[in-house]
């Protein structure tokens, strides 16, 4: 719902391009009377007023944030400021993912530094102690193998570049293994996971074979059957 061409116009003037995403994200929607953050929201109500006349900003009618049990590093404030920074520094990610060669280069990604208000806030209101730094290790490491692994080997298959696809699959052969419900199912049975083409490999195959009871096509779940089979 925001223009990226509007941000970028704006990418030298950080408390303007807050004020266009904290505004469409229905951030300012509410005064705050919270110390610094009364004169902060005020700034930047003023500023995206300005904004949104000029570019015709239409915020969407429920944008559905949800910050109940979250940690507050990972609240939507946290990555707006982040998607900031992006924008400062002239929102590169679509070219440098493609030139990604290993781990240490894709993790360079989202070496991202917050400035400004959020370098010392989690949302409106009281000051905290807040890392610097937009993502922790283990939100990049989700981040490479869901972003841009798969954005990786779309953009080699795209353009048929082979060595950009196989870039990808040793991108995932490098990271460490996704640790959730569904990897834990198979490793409680005795798979072994050890980095992140394997874990990718058997959330597909919960996906794509038990979650919808496809299990006489499923060679592990063929197999299974056929031995308990036998034994009866």
């Amino acid at each position: 719902a925001t223009p990226l061409h509007a941000l970028l116009k704006h990418s030298g003037d950080l408390q303007v391009v807050e004020a266009m995403l904290f505004g469409q994200a229905g951030f300012l929607d509410h005064p705050e009377d919270d110390g610094d953050a009364a004169d902060y929201a005020c700034g930047l109500r003023i500023d995206y007023k300005f904004a949104q006349g000029k570019y015709g900003l239409v915020k969407p009618e429920s944008p559905g944030w949800k910050m109940a049990r979250m940690r507050p590093p990972n609240f939507p404030h946290r990555r707006l400021a982040a998607l900031v920074a992006m924008v400062r520094d002239g929102f590169s990610f679509g070219r440098r993912f493609a030139h990604v060669a290993d781990e240490e280069s894709a993790r360079q990604l989202f070496d991202i530094q917050i400035e400004g208000y959020w370098a010392n806030h989690y949302s409106f209101g009281k000051s905290a102690a807040v890392a610097p730094r937009a993502f922790s290790p283990e939100t990049v490491t989700s981040l490479l193998i869901n972003v841009v692994v798969p954005l990786q080997y779309a953009y080699g298959q795209y353009f048929g570049d082979d060595r950009k696809m196989e870039c990808a699959i040793n991108l995932l052969q490098q990271l460490a293994p996704e640790h959730n419900s569904i990897t834990r199912i198979f490793t409680d049975y005795g798979f072994q996971c050890d980095d992140a083409f394997t874990s990718q490999a058997l959330i597909q195959l919960r996906r794509n074979y038990c979650e919808q009871r496809k299990c006489m096509y499923c060679r592990i779940g063929h197999r299974l059957l056929s031995a308990k089979t036998l034994v009866i």
